[in-house]
């Protein structure tokens, strides 16, 4: 009796080893303390093995892209998040050739209790107070140019452009758009302001003009466009891009504010 009840005990001990081996196979883990070099099948990280968890959903849309390369899929797989913030450098892309079966569908997924949040921001350091109570820092890859952005969170909390006017907005007169180059979606468009928004551009520096931004509220539609140059004997500025819509064109009195120079910056809060 004795005998039979340990091989019962052997053989469940067998089946729950292969049922355990069994799912890990059909689970990847993704970890904020992980690493894409590693298999992904443990949750945590194991330093004598130097084994555990992924890094990135890429991580790990890569690691099934192996496993499928080698054979295909024969049961439903699973990629588990961990809790944490995944910074993210480039858009998760996913194409036909990663997709799963009906039988045996492929799934992203958080973890029981998880939160996992995926973003694409960069933390902005070395502030130091300057005058005016303004705080500046240098970020080398904007000055040489290799990056560019148009937002910024301070404690989680989007902060406004420096714009003018601060409250409300300026407002266009007659805008006309002529072709820079025959054939090619590019075209040259001068808009007709009051003195106002003209005054306000006097005060930028023709190295800094480049930079600002004129931001339109035209129909149902926002649009962003360089200031390419003023005229103040004229009141207009030029800006260049592509055709706007006959449906959806800047009318007069269509609403815009400048944003995006330092003689803007003139509440607290801006940057």
């Amino acid at each position: 009796m004795e005998n039979l009840e340990l091989k019962k005990f052997f053989l469940c001990l067998i089946f729950l080893v292969f049922v355990t081996e069994h799912a890990d196979s059909a689970t990847l883990y993704v970890s904020v303390d992980g690493n894409d070099k590693w298999s992904g099948r443990l949750s945590q990280p194991n330093k004598e093995n130097a084994d555990g968890p992924l890094a990135s959903l890429t991580g790990a849309r890569d690691a099934i892209r192996r496993l499928k390369s080698h054979k295909p899929l024969t049961e439903p797989l699973r990629v588990i998040i961990s809790e944490g913030t995944y910074a993210m450098e480039e858009p998760f892309v996913l194409t036909a050739a990663d997709s799963g079966t009906k039988e045996c569908p492929i799934s992203y997924e958080a973890g029981a209790g998880s939160r996992p949040i995926f973003t694409g921001r960069r933390v902005i350091s070395g502030f130091n107070r300057s005058v005016n109570d303004i705080w500046q820092t240098q970020i080398p890859e904007v000055a040489k140019g290799k990056w560019y952005f148009e937002q910024l969170y301070v404690n989680g909390r989007r902060v406004i452009r420096a714009r003018e006017p601060n409250r409300f907005y300026f407002y266009m007169g007659a805008t006309n758009e002529v072709p820079i180059e025959q054939g090619k979606d590019v075209y040259r468009r001068t808009t007709l302001v009051r003195t106002d928004a003209i005054d306000v551009l006097k005060k930028v520096s023709s190295e800094e003009l480049g930079d600002v931004t004129l931001v339109a509220y035209h129909k149902w539609n926002i649009t962003k466009r360089f200031i390419n140059g003023i005229d103040p004997a004229a009141n207009t500025i030029i800006t260049v891009g592509e055709k706007l819509k006959d449906y959806s064109s800047w009318d007069p009195n269509t609403r815009f504010h400048l944003e995006n120079f330092k003689a803007a910056l003139d509440s607290s809060g801006e940057w």
